[in-house]
């Protein structure tokens, strides 16, 4: 394992994020992935049911490595959160 973090600059929001590498997140007890959005259906179903392109969707690299295999995806229910206004989703 090289490094166990990164830095990866957000244009969309002119700053900098830290993110855990995908060696460090599958020797984590257990993972979890939220997915929110109707637009986001298609790309989980090919995340977890297409051909292995990791280059374009790196988080098929998420397989953790305990043997109880806890990843978890979630995808909220629409009625479970509010709609976003045009105010709020330039926030």
């Amino acid at each position: 394992m090289s490094r166990l973090a990164t830095a990866n600059r957000v244009p969309q929001r002119d700053t900098w994020r830290i993110t855990l590498t995908w060696p460090v997140i599958n020797h984590a007890r257990s993972v979890f992935f939220l997915v929110a959005g109707a637009e986001k259906a298609a790309i989980l179903r090919e995340v977890l049911t297409g051909p292995r392109d990791p280059e374009r969707l790196p988080s098929q690299l998420i397989w953790p490595s305990a043997v109880y295999l806890p990843l978890y995806w979630i995808k909220p229910q629409p009625r479970f959160y509010p709609r976003r206004t045009r105010k709020a989703a330039e926030f």
